[in-house]
C-alpha cells in the first residue's frame, strides 16, 4: 500500500518539522531566548527571563478574563498524590521505624528556641569550637539534646559541689555533743589527770573529750596573761612604735611609687618646695604628679616625632616641638616658652631683618665735622666717573632713598648680627 502524502494533511514537510515551535510574524522560530513578550508569544518562567515581569501568564495554569478575574486550570496544576499501593509494597524506607526520636529540650531561655541569647550563644560555640562543639553522648543521654543556660549550668556545678564537700565531712559531729554536756562538768572540778583517768566512761570517743577541755581551761590563763603584758607598757613606747610604722608605711609607698615611675619623686619633692605657700603633699599627691608629668612628655615627644616622621628625620629638632605647639590648641600654654624659630638667612632674604653693613674708613679724606667739635670719617666709597669726576652723596629728587652710606631706620634694625657666619642659626620672632 503506497503511503500518504504529507500534503493530505494540509501542512509542508517544514511545517511539519517546525510543529513544535513558535514562529514569529516574519517566519523566524521562536526559542524563548527573547527578553520581551507579546500577546501570541506568552513568556513562562521555563523560558530563563530573571530580569522581566512576566505577571499572572508566566504561571501557565490559568487565564485572565476580561473583568481582572484570574481562572485556575487544575489540569494543569502539578501536585503530588500519594500512590493507592504505597503501604502494600515491598519497598523499604531509608529510615527504621524502630529509630529512637531525637528531642530537644531548651532551659534557661525565655523565648525558648526564638531567644536572642540562644542565637548569640550557639555562635559564640561554633567561632570558639567549631561546628562538632557539642561531646555530650546522646545514647546515654537517651536522644534527648538538652540546651542549657551558661549561667544555669554554673548553678547546677556550684550546687553539685557543695553536696560532695557535705557528703565528704564525717558525719559523726551530731553525736558527740551529747556526751560533752555531762563530762566537762566533772573535769573542771577536778583539774588532776588522775581522777579523769578513774571515772567510768563507757565510750572510748567520750575519752578524748574531756582531755580536750582540760588543756583549753589550763590554756585559757596563759593566753590572757600573754595579751595583757603589752598593755603594761608606757604611752611613750606606743607613740614611738605608732610613728616607726608610719614611717615604714611611707618608705614602702615611696619605694612602690619608685619603681613605677622614671622620674625621681625627690625631685618632684624639690619642685613642691619651690612654692613658698607649700606646708606638705602626702605620697599619692606626689606620684600622682609625676604620673601626669611622665604622660604629658609622652604626648608632647609622641607629637614632635610625628611631625620628624613627615619631614622623613629620624631626629626630633626644636623646630618640631614649636610647631607641635602652634598646631594644637592644648599646647598653647607653652607659646611663650617655646616659640616659633625662622632662619636668620631667610629673614634677610625676606627683607624682614636689616643688617647693618660695615662702613670703610679712609684716613686720606678730610671727615666732617660734628656737633662735638670731632671729625668723622666719610661713610662708604665715592663713585668715580670715567672722566675722572667724583660724585657727592646728595639725595635724588622724588625718592625714599638716603645718602649712599646711610640707611633708613626701621623696627628691624632692633636685630643686629655681629657675625655673618651665624646666618644660618635660628632667631627668634616676637609678635
Amino acid at each position: 500500500m503506497k503511503a500518504s502524502q504529507i500534503l493530505s494533511f494540509q501542512a509542508t514537510a517544514s511545517n511539519a518539522l517546525r510543529r513544535p515551535w513558535k514562529t514569529f510574524k516574519d517566519g523566524t522560530l521562536y526559542y524563548g531566548y527573547v527578553k520581551s513578550g507579546s500577546k501570541r508569544h506568552a513568556l513562562t518562567t521555563k523560558q530563563g527571563n530573571k530580569h522581566y515581569y512576566k505577571g499572572t501568564r508566566s504561571s501557565g495554569i490559568g487565564h485572565l478574563d476580561s473583568r481582572g478575574r484570574y481562572h485556575v486550570n487544575w489540569d494543569k496544576v502539578r501536585t503530588y498524590v500519594v500512590p493507592t499501593g504505597l503501604n502494600t509494597t515491598d519497598l523499604k524506607a531509608l529510615v527504621s521505624p524502630n529509630s529512637p526520636q531525637f528531642k530537644q529540650k531548651i532551659s534557661g531561655y525565655v523565648d525558648g528556641f526564638k531567644s536572642p541569647e540562644l542565637a548569640f550563644h550557639n555562635a559564640k560555640n561554633f567561632i570558639e569550637y567549631g561546628p562538632g562543639y557539642s561531646t555530650v553522648d546522646l545514647e546515654q543521654e537517651g536522644y534527648v539534646d538538652r540546651i542549657v543556660h551558661p549561667a544555669k549550668l554554673e548553678s547546677q556545678k556550684a550546687k553539685e559541689l557543695e553536696l560532695e564537700i557535705m557528703s565528704q565531712e564525717p558525719p559523726a559531729q551530731e553525736t558527740e555533743v551529747t556526751p560533752s554536756t555531762t563530762s566537762p562538768i566533772e573535769v573542771s572540778a577536778t583539774p588532776n589527770a588522775e581522777s579523769i583517768t578513774t571515772d567510768p566512761v563507757p565510750e572510748p570517743e567520750t575519752e578524748t573529750e574531756p582531755k580536750t577541755t582540760t588543756t583549753d581551761v589550763e590554756a585559757e590563763p596563759e593566753t590572757e596573761i600573754a595579751e595583757t603584758e603589752p598593755v603594761a607598757t608606757t604611752a611613750d613606747t606606743v607613740n614611738d612604735a605608732t610613728t616607726e610604722a608610719e614611717q615604714t608605711a611611707q618608705d614602702s609607698e615611696q619605694d612602690e611609687a619608685q619603681s613605677h615611675l622614671t622620674l625621681p619623686i625627690s625631685k618632684i619633692k624639690r619642685i613642691f618646695k619651690m612654692d613658698p605657700d607649700y606646708v606638705g603633699a602626702s605620697a599619692s599627691a606626689v606620684y600622682t604628679a609625676g604620673l601626669a608629668t611622665e604622660l604629658f612628655v609622652q604626648y608632647f615627644s609622641e607629637q614632635a616625632s610625628l611631625l620628624a616622621k613627615m619631614e622623613k628625620r629620624k631626629k626630633i629638632q626644636y623646630k618640631d616641638f614649636a610647631n607641635s605647639v602652634s598646631g594644637h590648641d592644648s599646647l598653647n600654654f607653652l607659646a611663650d616658652t617655646i616659640p616659633r624659630t625662622q632662619a636668620i638667612g631667610e629673614l634677610v632674604q625676606q627683607k624682614k631683618v636689616h643688617v647693618k653693613q660695615p662702613v670703610a674708613k679712609s684716613s686720606k679724606e678730610p671727615g666732617i665735622m660734628n656737633s662735638d667739635g670731632g671729625a668723622s670719617s666719610a661713610a662708604g666709597k665715592q663713585s668715580i666717573l670715567p672722566k675722572g669726576q667724583q660724585t657727592l652723596n646728595f639725595p635724588i629728587a622724588n625718592s625714599n632713598k638716603g645718602h649712599e652710606g646711610t640707611q633708613k631706620k626701621s623696627i628691624f634694625d632692633l636685630v643686629t648680627v655681629d657675625d655673618e657666619r651665624d646666618a644660618d642659626n635660628d632667631v627668634v620672632m616676637t609678635s
